[in-house]
């Protein structure tokens, strides 16, 4: 079966398979990156490159063609004499790239580094932001280290300073950013579809239960516009069905009254009519009973019993003298089932074969979770047409067979619906000329789980 996602795990989805792409995109542009590394396109020198140039100062002995090799449009590079100048500059010092020159100076017999913006002369330092203070700057940065020939490396960007300082493009962090910014969306996101959830749980209830629960609009207009439909679709519905029942109610007891009027007006008529009227009247009370309770359908909400299965199935196969029951191999389990509505279920069952065949057998096993009750027979069986309706109201299977049956076909009808109702399965195997077989699955009770 192919799953269905909900709308808030496909735009989810969507957006991690977004996200992911382009981080992708990103880890290749860092690796390439990687890959340039000695090429011009880095606006800042990486401290590998700051130390090379140190390295080269003190072997050349050509300095001066040195640095005009060295500078370009990206990079100035000079040597200065006034130390002071360059490493006295706290109010501008770059903390962050100075912690990791030091990792590399080390090698170079503890000689001084420094990192420091170099604002331009009508910046006062005291007006730097905390983001100027580190390599976010807005401003050129200079990187200064001790040479051992004497003087002071100082290497100057000719632009804003870059992230490339710590190996990493500025698009890694544009990353980061994107998953934090992906995360609020994905909150955003469960919030704009929580209606929607909502609503869908308050659907299925009102189906189960049809019960009316108005369900509070919130969301996008759509969404409350949907909501408000469906909480007056709602009442609207209860309106209906409890007029429904109403009047089934008022139609059962006057007709039931009129069958009541005509079994005492027959006792006048001979015992051989009186006895056919009887058994009319007794056939149409049956009638009504059945379809007034499949029309109202079964009230879910009412509490199930507990109560043991042996003893019931006892009673209810001891009132039926063509039906059989087999030994219990047990005693003590207790089922979990509205106990008026399982002698319904067990009686229609048992009805429907010794109409048909004369007679049956019940076997009664449990395998811990559940209990099964197996009502088999010998009768003429259904064939495969009329086995897939042997669940429909007024469906009676061949009439070639039932025709001198009475009955109105809707006993399993109402043994499925009573069963459904409480959470139990019945499952129906039957063939032609073989007999049928009637599993009914119902849920043990288990006392410990009360005390999870």
């Amino acid at each position: 079966m192919r799953r269905r996602w909900s709308l808030f795990a496909r735009l989810a989805a969507i957006l991690t398979v977004g996200l992911f792409v382009v981080q992708l995109m990103f880890v290749w542009s860092y690796r390439n990156s990687q890959e340039l590394a000695g090429s011009a396109e880095y606006r800042f020198p990486l401290p590998e490159r700051v130390l090379a140039m140190v390295t080269l100062f003190e072997e050349t002995d050509d300095p001066d063609r040195l640095l005009v090799a060295l500078n370009n449009d990206d990079l100035r590079v000079f040597v200065s004499d006034d130390a002071a100048d360059v490493f006295l500059a706290e109010e501008v010092r770059l903390p962050g790239i100075e912690a990791i020159l030091d990792e590399y100076v080390a090698q170079f017999d503890g000689r001084k580094s420094a990192a420091f913006i170099a604002l331009p002369s009508d910046v006062e330092p005291a007006s730097l932001g905390v983001g100027d203070r580190s390599v976010f700057s807005t401003y050129p940065a200079r990187i200064a280290v001790e040479l051992r020939s004497g003087g002071t490396l100082v290497i100057e960007t000719r632009d804003d300073l870059l992230t490339k300082v710590f190996q990493l493009p500025i698009g890694f962090y544009a990353g980061v950013v994107a998953v934090f910014g992906a995360l609020v969306m994905l909150f955003a996101i469960g919030r704009e579809t929580r209606p929607l959830r909502d609503l869908a749980a308050a659907m299925r209830g009102f189906g189960a239960e049809g019960i009316p629960v108005d369900v509070m609009p919130a969301g996008a207009q759509e969404v409350r516009e949907l909501t408000d439909d469906f909480n007056a679709m709602q009442r609207q519905i209860n309106t209906l069905l409890t007029g429904r029942s109403v009047m089934l109610g008022a139609l059962g007891h006057d007709l039931r009254t009129y069958l009541a009027r005509m079994k005492l007006k027959i006792d006048i008529l001979p015992d051989e009519t009186r006895l056919s009227l009887d058994r009319d009247i007794e056939t149409m009370d049956q009638v009504l009973e059945n379809c007034l309770m499949l029309a109202r359908g079964h009230q879910s909400e009412r509490p199930k019993d507990i109560f043991y299965i042996s003893e019931e199935m006892a009673q209810i196969v001891g009132e039926y003298d063509a039906a059989v029951m087999e030994p219990i191999a047990f005693e003590d389990v207790q089922v979990i089932f509205e106990q008026a509505a399982f002698r319904r279920v067990m009686t229609n069952v048992i009805d429907n074969a010794v109409k048909f065949a004369g007679s049956c057998t019940v076997t009664l096993t449990c395998d811990g979770a559940l209990a099964t009750i197996t009502i088999s027979d010998q009768g003429p069986g259904m064939s495969e047409d009329d086995l897939a309706l042997a669940f429909d109201p007024f469906s009676r299977g061949d009439s070639a067979r039932t025709l001198d049956r009475r009955g109105t076909g809707i006993g399993l009808s109402i043994a499925k619906m009573l069963a459904d109702a409480n959470d139990a399965k019945i499952h129906l195997k039957s063939a032609a000329d073989l007999g049928t077989t009637v599993d009914v699955k119902v849920a043990v009770y288990q006392p410990e789980s009360d005390e999870d």
